[in-house]
């Protein structure tokens, strides 16, 4: 499994979840391979996204694609945003109970 990791760096975090949270989970569900997605505010105000995927490619296909609908659709919503791949050293899942 491999995984893209974006740092992103909001101006303004509430309108940017906003904005991206349907898109980019429409992006990386279209994603063949795709396994998870978590997005985790950070005390500084930073967004680090995890997205896992099967394979190496689909997770450098997915770094492409969020970059280009943050350069193209909420550019004016960030400071910086930047992404690298790389393999899963280890992945945990909890079984989530049916009735959730």
């Amino acid at each position: 499994m491999y995984a893209v990791v974006r740092k992103t760096k909001p101006k303004d975090a509430a309108a940017l979840l906003q904005k991206a949270r349907q898109p980019i989970q429409q992006i990386m569900s279209h994603i063949s391979g795709f396994v998870s997605l978590s997005v985790v505010k950070l005390p500084d105000g930073m967004f680090n996204a995890i997205a896992v995927f099967e394979e190496k490619s689909q997770a450098e296909e997915s770094g492409r694609k969020t970059q280009d609908w943050f350069m193209q659709n909420a550019k004016n919503l960030i400071e910086s945003t930047e992404y690298q791949v790389g393999e899963v050293a280890m992945f945990q899942n909890a079984e989530i109970p049916e009735n959730v």
